[in-house]
């Protein structure tokens, strides 16, 4: 074999390295056509959601565990979020929450604590819409949204619940109900539905009670809904 043809075949041995490795297990690829979540991604997103859940038993070794696996997560992934196609103010949202997270666990503050993983928990759901997954990236908003009326609620605030009740309403009719009715779920639609007019009638007449149950039941309809998928 001549030496331009050695040159040949090791330039396209190179560029095929370069191609089929580019960031396998490393975190750092590009390649948003494949319908999966970068792990690091979903790591942080269920960190967020494991810290809510175990922040009224005041678990703090777990919750601190739990920061320190985002922000390893963060530092690896920042980088391809940007070649990914984020934009500028979806990097800045998360890293704002993971630095509150990390002070209100710090103070073992557990309603700052439990908002601050809400924050990351909805920005991270935004950067799942950078990748073509099947399931709508609404139906990860509905979840941030109905923890988020539970916060409101319990700092007492009825006023931002009510709001982000409407915030529901309108992502359920503008276009997810559809959707969801298009992956054959009539049953978690009807539920959706009814689930919303109470939550809005509790919402608009401040009872508590009524609009927490509710949102609880409506959670783990959400749930439903990404089964799916």
């Amino acid at each position: 074999m001549s030496r331009a043809t050695w040159l040949t075949v090791g330039l396209v041995a190179v560029l095929a390295a370069c191609g089929s490795g580019s960031g396998q297990g490393t975190g750092t690829s590009s390649d948003r056509s494949t319908g999966q979540v970068p792990e690091r991604l979903s790591a942080i997103e269920e960190a967020a959601e494991d810290i809510i859940d175990i922040v009224p038993r005041e678990q703090w070794a777990d919750i601190t565990r739990d920061v320190h696996d985002v922000d390893v997560a963060w530092s690896h992934y920042e980088r391809q979020a940007v070649i990914d196609g984020a934009r500028a103010d979806m990097v800045s949202s998360l890293s704002k929450a993971l630095s509150r997270l990390q002070v209100a666990a710090d103070r073992a503050n557990g309603p700052e604590t439990a908002q601050a993983a809400n924050d990351l928990s909805r920005a991270t759901v935004e950067l799942y819409g950078l990748y073509h997954i099947a399931r709508p990236v609404d139906i990860g908003r509905l979840d941030v949204i109905g923890r988020q009326i539970i916060l409101d609620e319990q700092r007492g605030d009825p006023a931002a619940a009510e709001a982000e009740v409407r915030r529901v309403s309108s992502i359920w009719n503008g276009g997810l109900r559809a959707k969801i009715l298009a992956q054959h779920g009539a049953r978690v639609a009807d539920q959706t539905d009814r689930l919303l007019s109470r939550m809005s009638l509790a919402a608009a007449a401040n009872d508590r009670d009524a609009l927490v149950s509710g949102t609880k039941v409506f959670l783990e309809v959400v749930d439903a809904m990404e089964r799916l998928y």
